[in-house]
């Protein structure tokens, strides 16, 4: 390789490197929307932050479970939570999920839920 080529070579990948050290930087709380107004991707949320109407919930549905992470977004106007628990005395011993809305009650997408 001769010196012009080199010389090229390393201008292209000093250039690449401060096009990538500029451009925008996406984390994992970064909103999407789905298609039709779903539900958009949350934030993490710790399970010690969580709206007591929620916890009192997740308790009241799984009294010997733990909650393990949860996760914040909106649906529509409404906040939902999205919990994820351990419940020893499940009978599959899976992960069980529930989507809550901030007063605890059960979050259903638009066009689910009773009557529909």
């Amino acid at each position: 390789m001769n010196v012009s080529k080199v010389a090229t070579a390393l201008a292209l990948s000093f250039a690449l490197v401060g096009t990538l050290a500029a451009a925008p930087k996406f984390t994992s709380t970064t909103v999407q929307t789905k298609k039709g107004g779903g539900a958009q991707k949350g934030e993490a949320v710790k399970p010690a932050d969580l709206p007591k109407a929620v916890t009192d919930a997740v308790m009241k549905a799984h009294p010997k479970g733990t909650i393990d992470s949860a996760t914040k977004s909106m649906m529509g106007a409404d906040t939902v939570y999205t919990v994820h628990i351990t419940d020893p005395t499940s009978k599959d011993k899976a992960a069980i999920t529930m989507r809550l809305k901030a007063d605890g009650t059960a979050a259903t997408p638009a066009g689910k839920g009773k009557g529909k």
